[in-house]
């Protein structure tokens, strides 16, 4: 899910990763649920449907979130932009 409220990437899933260092990365806060471990950090490579490829840097595995979250503020301090529109 593509999140603008959220400050970092989080996953779930551990096997998305192409890089990961295991460790203690702080606490995520969530609105709905309270607060989840982050129990590891690492990129995971994406590719889009139109072909384009994308690595998300840092993303911290927290293995009890139900959604993965992509952070709309984070891919535009990376360069990316974004647009929201009703029309598509």
């Amino acid at each position: 899910m593509i999140d603008s409220g959220t400050s970092t990437h989080v996953t779930s899933m551990r096997d998305v990763f192409c890089s990961y260092t295991s460790g203690e990365f702080g606490d995520v806060k969530l609105a709905y649920k309270g607060v989840l471990k982050c129990v590891g950090l690492g990129d995971v490579n994406l590719e889009m449907s139109n072909g384009t490829k994308l690595t998300l840097k840092d993303v911290k595995h927290v293995p009890d979130i139900q959604l993965n979250l992509f952070s709309v503020a984070k891919l535009c301090d990376e360069g990316y932009n974004s647009l929201f529109s009703k029309d598509s």
